[in-house]
């Protein structure tokens, strides 16, 4: 996510409620994605994923560490950080958040742009995030009050574009260094390198 915009890019206000990206963490139905979607991968909802340790004489890995687990207590472990109606109250928290503060009147369209590659796999992607986030968001409402919008560009854009900020949402991965995650966790999610494509968080600190 990019909460501060960028010169191309005016600042989205939902994108900076925390429980906005509350909501979209728990509207994702990590299981099913990597069973249908993007398979054969493996359901994580945490940066660090079950093949990485935290170095080469471990034989467990972080995320099956009981330091591991309890982290991410509280983030709907046993559906691997899926809880569609968690996700629905975060966003109506958000949505009435953002009426309080004039960002938005009362029945509004929310609208996010998700900027990505323009290939078929991620596509196939897109359009099932789509549909998953915009089916809770807009649950029980009269009319749909949130929408995704689909921004597909060259990957020479692409990689503009994350540098420079001009995005509101995209997604990017990390692999390696798997029997030394706190390196590579370090390296890639951290405001001092190159690698961070979210805007806005300062972690160096």
């Amino acid at each position: 996510f990019n909460i501060e915009g960028s010169d191309q890019y005016e600042l989205n206000p939902i994108l900076t409620n925390a429980d906005f990206r509350q909501a979209f963490y728990f509207a994702i139905d990590r299981e099913t994605f990597s069973a249908e979607v993007r398979a054969p991968s493996l359901p994580t909802y945490g940066f660090l994923g079950p093949v990485y340790l935290s170095t080469e004489y471990n034989f467990v890995s972080y995320r099956g560490s009981q330091p591991g687990q309890d982290v991410l207590n509280g983030l709907a472990p046993d559906t691997f950080g899926y809880d569609p109606i968690q996700a629905k109250e975060y966003f109506d928290d958000a949505y009435d958040a953002a009426v309080l503060a004039d960002d938005i009147q009362e029945g509004d369209m929310v609208s996010v742009e998700f900027k990505f590659y323009d290939v078929e796999t991620n596509w196939q992607m897109a359009n099932w995030v789509k549909y998953t986030v915009e089916t809770i968001f807009n649950t029980g409402e009269t009319t749909p009050i949130f929408t995704l919008e689909h921004a597909p560009v060259s990957s020479a854009a692409l990689n503009q574009a994350w540098d420079n900020g001009d995005f509101e949402m995209t997604f990017g991965g990390w692999q390696g260094l798997n029997f030394d995650a706190p390196s590579m966790l370090g390296q890639v999610y951290n405001t001092a390198f190159d690698y961070m494509l979210e805007k806005g968080f300062d972690t160096q600190i």
